[in-house]
């Protein structure tokens, strides 16, 4: 599932994995998580065991249970037993790597990702305070194929090419003991959003003083540290939802910060299908026993 490592370290789960909707580099070319979970068996709150594909009671028919429960955080039911779509490890492998602006490194990263080069992963770091990002794109596969591919990559890029990935490669920002200290969520855009993001973190430092590092795949899915005051913390987290149109379009959902920051913000942000998510919530559980008020809109 290309997990982060310091969430394997930490003991993740593969119950947790779908409850929380986790995602590495590789998600690009394979999907995430959600995409690769076959079936379920989930104990609901009323005791009752089911199946998804499999066993169909009242409760949940017509439900994709695997799929429902997946990024849920536990509010509709307990994940024990999961099948998930495998793809075979690939024995070669090269790493392409460039440095740039902003705007021009997310130009670059879309351009490998729109090209015939069918890259495992594109992953993108712009560390806080900084007007320059990396982009690395991972190239996999046998042969001279692959060294290939990685030439032509790194002419796309106007980069290097390289055995090993960067060092923060997989890595959350906030992983190491020097970046612990901030409000950890996670950031979404569409391809061509991705740079409005980029630029929207270089904005909210200057605006409000905070440290904004944004880490993840170049496709959209990005893992966001803002270090500063709660008051500021929540303008900064406002300004990076304000980069994405909708949330159709994008969404910026805080998943670790202290009370104060939680006091000042809306950890989940506009989300559509509200409605619809409280209905789910009300057939599966209706006496709110799974992680009451855990997830979006109190659910």
């Amino acid at each position: 599932m290309d997990l982060p490592p310091e969430r394997l370290a930490g003991g993740s789960t593969v119950g947790g994995a779908l409850s929380t909707g986790a995602s590495g580099p590789r998600r690009l070319q394979r999907g995430g998580i959600r995409d690769l979970v076959l079936g379920a068996t989930v104990v609901l709150a009323d005791g009752t065991v089911a199946s998804s594909g499999g066993k169909v009671v009242k409760n949940v028919a017509g439900y994709d249970l695997a799929k429902l429960l997946t990024g849920a955080y536990g509010t509709l039911g307990v994940v024990v037993r999961a099948a998930f779509r495998l793809h075979p490890a690939r024995p070669g492998r090269a790493f392409v790597v460039a440095t740039g602006p902003l705007a021009d490194v997310a130009a670059r990263a879309r351009d490998v990702i729109a090209s015939q080069l069918a890259p495992a992963a594109v992953e993108i770091d712009r560390p806080a305070g900084s007007d320059v990002a990396e982009v690395a794109v991972l190239l996999e596969g046998t042969g001279n194929a692959v060294g290939q591919r990685a030439a032509a990559a790194a002419e796309v890029l106007g980069g290097r090419v390289q055995d090993e990935p960067p060092g923060w490669w997989a890595a959350l920002p906030g992983a190491t003991r020097a970046e612990a200290v901030g409000t950890y969520a996670k950031a979404t855009a569409t391809l061509t959003g991705v740079a409005r993001l980029l630029a929207a973190a270089r904005d909210a430092e200057q605006r409000y003083g905070v440290g904004v590092a944004l880490r993840g795949t170049a496709a959209g899915v990005l893992h966001t540290m803002v270090t500063g005051s709660p008051e500021a913390t929540a303008f900064a987290v406002g300004h990076l939802r304000g980069a994405t149109p909708s949330p159709r379009e994008g969404t910026v959902t805080v998943l670790r910060a202290s009370r104060e920051v939680r006091a000042a913000l809306d950890a989940w942000g506009p989300v559509g299908g509200l409605d619809l998510m409280r209905a789910v919530k009300q057939q599966l559980d209706p006496g709110r026993n799974l992680a009451p008020g855990r997830f979006v809109g109190g659910i």
